[in-house]
């Protein structure tokens, strides 16, 4: 198809009759839903990927596990079954997961619902302010986030502490 359109002039200058505004508009259609498609394929490479690593990191957890339970996750997985889960408890399904997951895979930064929005739209996810504003509070009073000012929120230090057992001469 595209190569079909770069060899045709898809914007003549002049327009003598409507079918050739109807072919234009149409032609003008089949290169948006070319680039449509081809976001859509590149979200699901993306996702596949993901579920082959989620996949791998699930399998080497259940190798941790005693062999009873073991057997059992190592059925669901195989399966397909996730819906034999638990579902979490949390408070706003896959809008929450989503800002969870964003959030914390960039701890250091500062975050906001527009800047939550925009990475959402590059991946093609919509999600509305207030809705996006509900999760941090959400989260800001569980403690997971601090509010740094007004709409602004941080992702609340983990507490980890770093211990050495030799002291280091020179510091007291």
């Amino acid at each position: 198809m595209c190569a079909m359109t770069t060899a045709v002039n898809l914007y003549p200058s002049e327009i003598t009759t409507p079918y050739e505004a109807a072919i234009k508009a149409a032609l003008n259609d089949l290169r948006s839903i070319s680039e449509e498609q081809q976001r859509a394929h590149k979200r699901l490479s993306e996702l596949a990927r993901r579920t082959n690593d989620i996949e791998a990191t699930i399998r080497s957890l259940i190798a941790l596990l005693p062999s009873e339970a073991a057997l059992k996750y190592q059925d669901i997985l195989e399966s397909g079954a996730t819906d034999k889960l638990p579902v979490d408890d949390n408070r706003g399904g896959e809008l929450y997961n989503n800002v969870v997951s964003l959030v914390f895979s960039k701890p250091r930064q500062e975050w906001n619902s527009a800047s939550i929005r925009d990475e959402f739209k590059k991946t093609g996810v919509e999600a509305d302010t207030k809705s996006i504003l509900n999760v941090l509070n959400y989260l800001k009073n569980t403690g997971r986030l601090m509010r740094i000012s007004r709409g602004r929120y941080r992702v609340t230090d983990s507490g980890v502490m770093v211990e050495c057992g030799l002291d280091i001469e020179g510091d007291d």
